[in-house]
């Protein structure tokens, strides 16, 4: 009975912070390097672009504030890879997309979906001019990274996203008495 409370003793005190303090210090490694891999690209200093219905015109003042995901929708597998990423990000109102083609049938084929166009996720019928299939673009301009349609750069974009979404603040806690500022 002795030696079964010195191995519990021993595993409250020694084991279990050894496991804890390993498992942190893999999430601030990964963190680490993801933020490595997020450095800003370049900055965005031209973004004029009018809308495929043409009744709306973008520029550098619609991507400021805003997290922005621009891709190539031209690429077959745009809109099935696309589309979930939307989904799980349109609830936030600092995320964007901007679908640039010229191939106005695979247009089409976005504005039969009915999600397209609204305030979050716009086509624009334009050449798309950035280096990969997709660009990550934070809210003060800066390009972050860039990536391609395949699964593995598409999780990785997944696990980005929310490290460059500027974080919710949450509400304080408010004592009796306390005035709200």
């Amino acid at each position: 009975m002795k030696s079964i409370r010195i191995i519990a003793v021993l595993f409250l005190l020694i084991i279990f912070p050894l496991i804890s303090y390993l498992y942190i210090r893999s999430g601030y490694f990964y963190r680490l390097n993801a933020l490595k891999s997020l450095e800003p690209k370049t900055e965005i200093s031209k973004f004029d672009y009018s809308s495929f219905s043409e009744n709306e015109q973008f520029n550098l003042s619609n991507i400021k504030g805003h997290l922005t995901l621009l891709y190539n929708l031209e690429n077959e597998n745009a809109i099935g890879m696309i589309t979930p990423m939307f989904q799980e990000y349109s609830h936030r109102s600092e995320f964007q997309m901007f679908g640039f083609g010229m191939d106005s049938t695979k247009i089409s084929k976005y504005l039969e979906n009915k999600i397209i166009p609204n305030k979050q996720w716009n086509i624009v019928k334009e050449q798309y001019r950035w280096d990969k299939e997709v660009t990550l673009i934070d809210t003060s301009g800066m390009v972050r990274n860039y990536y391609n349609f395949d699964s593995n750069d598409f999780k990785l974009l997944g696990q980005h996203i929310p490290i460059v979404m500027p974080r919710v603040k949450e509400q304080d806690i408010m004592m009796k008495g306390q005035k709200n500022n």
